[in-house]
């Protein structure tokens, strides 16, 4: 049973930015990350190390916490639940560099694209493409 369905932000122009990132990714990251996804829609639960609340940024913004241990880098996709019921937003990705987020204004970015998703949400998502 699927609990969650994970969805990505599309820009004004229609852009996945999401799916971009992970097919730049190596093949076989790319394959981990995209395991660590559908196996998160499928948890009622999910456990802290992979998905949390960010931190200092305000109630509703989640990060997914991803590590490749192939590039040593931890990845964090930007989410929020939403806009429907059941379904978590990719909004946007930020790597940690000295335990922060890179680029810096990666949470910022968030919160607008989560506003603009809520507005209107049948054109700023699509379904997350698992291939």
């Amino acid at each position: 049973m699927r609990y969650r369905e994970f969805r990505d932000y599309l820009t004004e122009t229609g852009k996945n930015e999401i799916d971009e990132w992970l097919h730049s990714l190596p093949e076989t990251t790319r394959f981990d990350f995209q395991q660590a996804f559908r196996t998160l829609e499928q948890v009622l639960r999910p456990n802290p190390r992979y998905i949390a609340p960010v931190k200092g940024h305000g109630p509703g913004l989640w990060e997914v916490r991803l590590k490749c241990t192939v590039e040593k880098i931890q990845w964090r996709p930007l989410a929020f639940y939403g806009p429907r019921a059941r379904e978590m937003t990719l909004l946007t990705v930020a790597r940690i560099r000295d335990n922060k987020f890179d680029p810096k204004n990666v949470c910022k970015t968030a919160k607008q694209r989560r506003g603009q998703t809520e507005a209107d949400p049948i054109r700023r998502t699509c379904e997350h493409n698992f291939d």
